[in-house]
């Protein structure tokens, strides 16, 4: 049974966060045939690495969450399920999803890069003249059995410096690895304190959020 583990924090927010390139694949990743969490996963991804951080302008501040996931298919029916990949979104809190680029490695270690024309919007709800629910839909190159997917995107809440923010822990497939790198906003203007609460889940000592001072840091 599967356990989803999220942390919420209290205020997320920081100054600006370095755009991430892609990182290396090591031969074990490529390699690897069989799961290594669920024997029977199409795939898993090998981690979700994000960045979440405020920057005040004016008045308000902007809230950015930098998304990097890594994927490895084992499977034709991992190639179905992971070649296409849905972001939702909406202008509900003025949302919009940007900085999009995927690719794929193929077993032999060839790396294909998704073109823009692979990447579309589709709306999925409409409420009204100005309420939207959308999808940013793009589909990954010449994916087979043995192929590494990787894709990054970054979402912005322009004028909303979010005080409740959902750590989501899980995703549709098994994951390795989650890394969640969240730097405070330090401004007069939003006398937020940073705090953390776990659900379903009882997080290992020392897995705790750091203090505010070494969050200040550079990300």
């Amino acid at each position: 049974m599967k356990r989803n583990c999220v942390y919420a924090l209290l205020l997320l927010a920081p100054v600006s966060a370095l755009a991430v390139d892609w990182k290396p694949v090591n031969s074990d990743e490529l390699g690897l045939k069989t799961p290594k969490i669920d024997k029977n996963a199409d795939a898993e991804a090998i981690f979700w690495d994000v960045r979440i951080y405020d920057v005040l302008k004016g008045d308000y501040a902007d809230h950015y969450v930098d998304n990097y996931v890594r994927i490895k298919v084992f499977n034709d029916r991992g190639v179905k399920s992971q070649s296409t990949v849905d972001i939702p979104y909406t202008n509900v809190v003025k949302m919009s999803i940007s900085d999009l680029r995927a690719r794929t490695i193929k077993p032999d270690g060839s790396i294909v890069v998704m073109k823009n024309d692979a990447i579309f919007d589709k709306t999925d709800a409409k409420i009204g003249r100005r309420t939207h629910f959308k999808t940013r839909s793009f589909t990954l190159p010449a994916v087979e059995p043995g192929s590494i997917v990787e894709y990054q995107w970054k979402e912005t809440y322009s004028e909303t410096p979010f005080r409740h923010v959902e750590l989501k822990m899980y995703r549709d497939i098994p994951i390795w690895q989650v890394t969640y790198l969240v730097r405070p906003l330090v401004s007069d203007r939003f006398p937020f304190k940073m705090s953390s609460y776990n659900f379903n889940c009882r997080p290992a000592p020392g897995n705790q959020f750091k203090s505010r001072s070494i969050l200040q840091k550079p990300l």
